[in-house]
């Protein structure tokens, strides 16, 4: 939900590489 929000609009580059990692690990 954090990703849909919009203050990590500025951020959502970095966010979005490093969590797709996670995500990816964790699924």
């Amino acid at each position: 939900l954090f990703l849909c929000s919009p203050l990590s609009s500025g951020i959502t580059g970095e966010v979005l590489h490093v969590d797709c990692g996670y995500n990816i690990m964790a699924f």
